[in-house]
């Protein structure tokens, strides 16, 4: 009777290992939010599609324009529409602070020991290292070209229209910068009280020249129809434009660098999927073969040296390594971003008022936008 019993329980134990870690509705997809683009076209042939071939998992893919808003908005119902979401690093930040992700198990993923330095995160693991860089069309400045974003405010010497990203992240690093302010006293600046002052002014400097761009592909789609001579760019997306038969540089001096990464959202309804695809994604060779599609660093060490040598010259962690670029301060931006945010889009909506009234007098309607509300991040 007893050995019976003994048996029951054995069974009964067995069945509940293995059942799925987490409850999940049967028929439903794994959702997965990134930022859309050529990025999102690799992560999917190299990722997605052949996780959902060998698992039978069916994935339903929804890009946003990242900020922490939306996310936001899905934790507070029972069940998030959302389950795996790419995340800049300061989204990151705010977003595990705020409790929306789950804390991550990692026996369920990997060795941390195989990432990289800042890859991984109690709510996070990387998805790819990326860098804000300066690019220009070398058909249009053949001899003596810009070195420097000194050289991008220079409109005197290096006349025509700039790109910048409509955000206050790495906007006011780059504004700095061009002040003169050396990278490792950046963020020093920014911290102190009315930072962002020194920023906003030097970028008052060149606000009539500058397109304000809100998606990854737009500097490289500028630089390509000349309408603007230089931009600051994702490195992936002026590296694959590069690729394509395209006259661009990018200068590596002062870019910045930064990480994206994968969260799991609190209340996913499918974290077990999601777990299963992030073990999926983890293996080196598939994260090599992800950086060959679209040059952006791998999360983990030793999938550098499956590379070819050109590859791995568009990244910015082999850059790294010559000391030309430095690092997003994520902890930062995850503080004061929405206030820095908020500010910036303020400031931009009144400038802009002004030069068109300057321009075209007080009777004009200007269209600019009037909320200080949106980001823009679709990259990469």
């Amino acid at each position: 009777m007893k050995k019976n019993k003994m048996k029951k329980i054995w069974i009964a134990f067995t069945v509940i290992l293995s059942q799925p870690l987490y409850a999940e509705e049967s028929g439903e997809d794994l959702s997965i939010v990134s930022f859309g683009g050529i990025t999102q076209d690799a992560q999917r042939e190299v990722f997605f599609e052949p996780f959902s071939k060998e698992s039978g998992k069916k994935i339903k893919e929804i890009n946003y324009n990242g900020g922490i808003s939306q996310i936001a908005e899905m934790a507070k119902k029972d069940k998030s529409e959302w389950d795996l979401v790419q995340v800049e690093a300061s989204d990151l930040v705010e977003g595990c602070r705020n409790n929306y992700f789950e804390t991550l198990n990692w026996n369920l993923i990997g060795q941390k020991s195989e990432y990289v330095r800042g890859a991984t995160h109690n709510c996070g693991v990387g998805s790819f290292i990326w860098a804000m860089v300066m690019a220009y069309n070398q058909d249009i400045f053949q001899e003596n070209p810009p070195q420097s974003w000194a050289d991008f405010w220079d409109v005197q010497k290096y006349p025509g229209k700039r790109g910048l990203r409509k955000t206050a992240r790495f906007t006011y690093e780059i504004a700095l910068l061009a002040a003169g302010v050396q990278g490792r006293d950046v963020y020093t600046i920014l911290r102190a009280p009315n930072g962002s002052e020194q920023a906003l002014k030097k970028l008052e400097e060149l606000l009539p020249h500058i397109e304000w761009w809100e998606e990854g592909a737009q500097p490289s789609q500028w630089l390509q129809t000349k309408n603007v001579v230089m931009s600051a760019g994702y490195n992936g997306r002026i590296a694959n434009a590069i690729k394509d038969g395209n006259n661009f540089r990018m200068i590596w001096k002062n870019a910045i660098y930064s990480i994206d990464y994968w969260v799991i959202l609190k209340n996913s309804p499918h974290k077990d999927a999601a777990y299963q695809l992030l073990r999926y994604m983890a293996p080196l060779r598939r994260q090599a073969d992800f950086a060959e599609l679209i040059p952006y660093g791998p999360p983990t060490k030793r999938s550098y040296k499956m590379l070819r040598r050109d590859t791995q010259m568009m990244l910015p962690d082999v850059q790294n390594k010559t000391g030309t670029v430095f690092p997003f301060d994520y902890e930062f931006w995850g503080v004061v971003g929405e206030k820095y945010e908020a500010e910036f889009q303020d400031w931009l909506v009144k400038k802009i008022k002004e030069l068109e009234t300057k321009r075209f007098g007080p009777e004009v309607i200007v269209n600019v936008p009037q909320s200080s509300t949106f980001y823009v991040n679709e990259k990469k």
